[in-house]
């Protein structure tokens, strides 16, 4: 049993569906063609185990490069503090 709404007000709950494949699903059945690119996508073997189970071999195509931005142009920075000074918290 729930208790009621107004002895809970500050209570809430969401569930996230962490499987990425239940929302690409629709997207691979709806288009022709469908082109995912993005940084960090290592060890795309898991990552086409779970986006991609249902497509046909031969159907799917994959380009690699290396890493694109020179490394005097990369300044790694930790922030402790958000933007109005309140602490992160991961």
């Amino acid at each position: 049993l729930r208790p009621p709404a107004a002895s809970r007000p500050d209570s809430w709950l969401r569930v996230l569906h962490l499987n990425p494949a239940t929302y690409f699903a629709s997207v691979l059945s709806e288009a022709h063609a469908v082109v995912l690119c993005g940084g960090t996508m290592q060890p795309f073997e898991d990552l086409r185990q779970q986006l991609f189970t249902n497509l046909p071999p031969g159907r799917l195509r994959t380009a690699a490069y290396g890493h694109i931005v020179p490394p005097e142009r990369v300044a790694p920075v930790i922030f402790s503090r958000g933007p109005r000074g309140s602490p992160l918290s991961f």
